[in-house]
């Protein structure tokens, strides 16, 4: 990855993350695991946007929105199990 203005080069040496504070109860985790987790979340965002009254949020009632994200994501499922 290539130094930009929005994403700075770090001196060698130093890492991503800054140390957490010393009062701190529970430890943060660190490593790959939570970024491949936020982007599979993200991904799955980004593929329910597609389709517009998910993404607007159109549906007045939870119920009728929830059964949008339903039969957004069996379409997917669908998509995902022809071709395996």
């Amino acid at each position: 990855m290539t130094p930009t203005p929005c994403v700075p080069a770090l001196p060698s040496g130093r890492s991503k993350w800054s140390p957490g504070r010393s009062n701190r109860h529970v430890t943060i985790e660190k490593g790959q695991t939570p970024y491949k987790q936020r982007y599979r979340i993200e991904r799955m965002f980004g593929h329910l946007k597609v389709n517009r009254t998910i993404f607007k949020r159109c549906d007045q009632l939870a119920n009728s929105f929830l059964g949008m994200v339903h039969l957004a994501t069996t379409g997917y499922w669908l998509k995902f199990v022809s071709a395996a």
